[in-house]
């Protein structure tokens, strides 16, 4: 069974993050997973 998910593409598509959010962000589900591969930063008076 995990053979015929791996042959059909049945994995999303992993969202890579680094850097700095400079603008207002959400993750959610559709993006997900998010995989952080260096240091993320916030910026001043940005939500997140």
């Amino acid at each position: 069974m995990i053979l015929e998910i791996l042959l059909r593409g049945g994995f999303a598509q992993a969202t890579d993050v680094s850097g700095t959010i400079t603008t207002n962000t959400t993750w959610n589900v559709v993006g997900s997973p998010y995989i952080i591969t260096s240091d993320v930063i916030v910026a001043e008076g940005v939500t997140f």
